[in-house]
C-alpha cells in the first residue's frame, strides 16, 4: 500500500499510523518507516506513551510522538467507579473516559509520561546528532520475552525487563536473648532453612504497567553510551569488534543535560549497578526520569 500511495497521491509527503489503541507499537511501526517515508506518529496510546517514545525516537529516528488522551492520566478512579460504569453501560469501557470528580488527580510532572518527554528534550541535541548515524537504538522490553541483543557501536546490548530477584531458601525465625551491657534484650533474628526449594521474593508494588518498559541507547565514544527510559531495564554490554573478548562497566554516573551540555551528579556503583556486572534504568530506588552516562573497558 506505501507505494501505491507514492503512485496514486504523489502530493502528500509521508504516511502516518493512528495508534491510539495500539499497546504494542512495534509492528506498526516497522511497516510504516520505510526508506522514503519518515516516522511521524500523531496519536498513540497514552498509557504505553512513556515507554513506546524511546522505541519510536530510538530506533526509528522518529520526528514527532503524540499519545492521545493524556488528560486522563491525571486521575486515578476511586475504588469501584470504573467496576460499576462498566455494570451500567459497557463492559468494555476504559478509566480514560472519566475525570473528576470520579477521580484523584495526580500532579502533572509525576506522570511516567511526562518524565520521559523530559528525558527526550534535554537529550534532543544528542538525538539529532546521531539520527541516520547508526548511533542510537531503543527497545520495547516486556517481562514474558526473552532479552533483546541490540548491535551499536563496538558493542552488544543485551536489554531485559528486569525480574525480581529470587530468594536463596526460605527462612524461618529464631528469638535470641543476649545481654548488651546495659541489661537482657530479646531480637528475632531470620535463618534460613536448609534444603529447603528457592521462593520468588514478594512482589514489588503494582505500577502503572508493571509488564513492559522502554530504553534509548546512544554511543557518544569508541566505550561509552548515555542510556536513558521508563521501566525497570537491565542492559549488559559484550564486545563487537576486534580486541579484548569481555566488557566491563568502568564507571556509571546519572546526571541531565543542560543546554546541550553534560552535567554529572550521582557515580552508580554497588548494588546500583550489579557490582559492575549491569546498567539499570529505573528499577529499585532509581526512578523513571534519569539519564546515565556509561563508560566500558576490555580485558581477557
Amino acid at each position: 500500500m506505501g507505494d501505491l500511495w507514492k503512485v496514486g497521491a504523489p502530493a502528500i509527503d509521508f504516511r502516518s499510523p493512528d495508534m491510539g489503541g495500539t499497546v504494542d507499537i512495534r509492528d506498526t511501526v516497522n511497516w510504516y518507516h520505510t526508506p522514503g517515508n519518515p516516522l511521524f506518529i500523531p496519536e498513540a496510546f497514552h498509557r504505553m506513551g512513556a515507554h513506546n517514545i524511546f522505541y519510536a525516537v530510538g530506533q526509528h529516528d522518529a520526528m514527532g510522538f503524540s499519545p492521545f488522551g493524556i488528560d486522563s492520566l491525571l486521575f486515578t478512579l476511586e475504588p469501584g467507579v470504573l467496576e460499576e460504569v462498566r455494570r451500567r453501560f459497557a463492559p468494555d469501557a476504559d478509566d480514560f473516559f472519566f475525570t473528576a470528580p470520579f477521580g484523584t488527580r495526580k500532579a502533572p510532572g509525576d506522570l511516567p509520561l511526562a518524565r520521559s518527554y523530559a528525558i527526550i528534550a534535554q537529550l534532543s541535541p544528542l538525538i539529532l546528532e546521531s539520527q541516520g548515524k547508526g548511533k542510537m537504538a531503543g527497545v520495547i522490553v516486556i517481562a514474558e520475552e526473552p532479552p533483546q541483543k541490540v548491535p551499536l557501536g563496538n558493542y552488544v546490548l543485551e536489554v531485559s525487563y528486569t525480574r525480581p530477584r529470587l530468594n536463596r531458601m526460605p527462612q524461618k525465625s529464631q528469638v535470641i536473648q543476649q545481654d548488651n551491657g546495659f541489661g537482657q534484650v530479646t531480637y528475632t533474628r531470620l535463618k534460613p532453612v536448609p534444603g529447603a526449594p528457592a521462593t520468588p521474593a514478594p512482589s514489588p508494588a503494582p505500577a502503572e504497567d508493571p509488564d513492559r518498559a522502554g530504553a534509548i541507547f546512544i554511543a557518544i565514544g569508541p566505550d561509552e553510551y548515555i542510556v536513558a527510559g521508563s521501566g525497570p531495564v537491565d542492559v549488559t554490554f559484550s564486545p563487537n569488534s576486534p580486541g579484548d573478548p569481555i566488557a566491563g562497566i568502568l564507571s556509571i554516573d546519572e546526571g541531565t543535560f543542560l543546554d546541550g551540555r553534560w552535567v554529572p551528579g550521582r557515580r552508580l556503583n554497588g548494588d546500583e549497578s550489579g557490582s559492575g556486572k549491569y546498567v539499570r534504568l529505573c528499577g529499585g530506588v532509581l526512578p523513571n526520569g534519569n539519564i546515565q552516562r556509561v563508560r566500558l573497558y576490555r580485558h581477557r
